[in-house]
């Protein structure tokens, strides 16, 4: 196994740390082709939580696979500060504008915000208002995303950078909450109406892929 990148994500990327903040760690790591030939138990994903550090990491594979079909965690390693990277690293990261879809992103995001927003309806978790902060933060780079072709990861820097750490500081009510996400459901379904034809483009992706199979047979 070898290490292709680590990225921060999360609070620290997103410029909304608290005093109750994790350090959101993601990588990407490639196993030998050989290995994955070979008859045994094969490891996709690692996950590590020590000291209010959240470690995950994802096989090559398995994080091209979730990258085209527009994972928004997935789509935001991409884009987060690297803590470390080799040269292929920058070479899958490259891979960034040919990964996802138009459709994929309106679907990904709306179903995410939509997961987000009933995590916060809920309220059984701690601080549940964070879920809501959340669920607009990924509507903004949906929009972002389907209207430039990137979006900002340190969303304090957006202009709706602070409302959202009011919202996850739990200053606004339901009501609040529920009109901004409404206001930005409707703008990504006008900026994929207005950019519905953006494919992924598998062949570039392929094409990565398994050049470095045969490299780290």
């Amino acid at each position: 196994m070898s290490i292709l990148f680590t990225v921060v994500t999360g609070s620290q990327a997103h410029g909304l740390v608290t005093p109750y903040s994790d350090i959101d760690r993601r990588g990407v790591f490639i196993s030998t082709t050989k290995e994955l030939l070979s008859i045994g138990i094969h490891v996709f994903e690692k996950r590590q939580y020590t000291d209010k550090v959240d470690d995950v990491a994802y096989e090559i594979g398995k994080f091209l696979y979730l990258a085209t079909k527009s994972n928004p965690a997935i789509l935001e390693m991409f884009l987060a500060p690297i803590e470390t990277c080799t040269k292929d690293g920058f070479a899958v990261r490259a891979l960034f504008p040919h990964v996802w879809s138009s459709e994929g992103v309106k679907n990904a995001y709306l179903g995410y915000s939509r997961s987000q927003w009933n995590r916060f309806l809920h309220g059984k978790e701690t601080r549940p208002s964070k879920f809501a902060a959340a669920s607009v933060r990924s509507l903004y780079n949906a929009v972002e995303l389907l209207e430039t072709g990137s979006f900002t990861v340190r969303i304090a820097d957006t202009e709706i950078g602070e409302t959202i750490r009011l919202f996850k500081d739990g200053i606004f009510g339901h009501e609040e909450f529920r009109e901004m996400k409404e206001h930005w459901e409707t703008k990504l379904k006008k900026a994929y109406e207005e950019n519905p034809h953006k494919e992924t483009d598998m062949e570039a992706v392929n094409e990565v892929l398994l050049k470095l199979r045969q490299e780290y047979w």
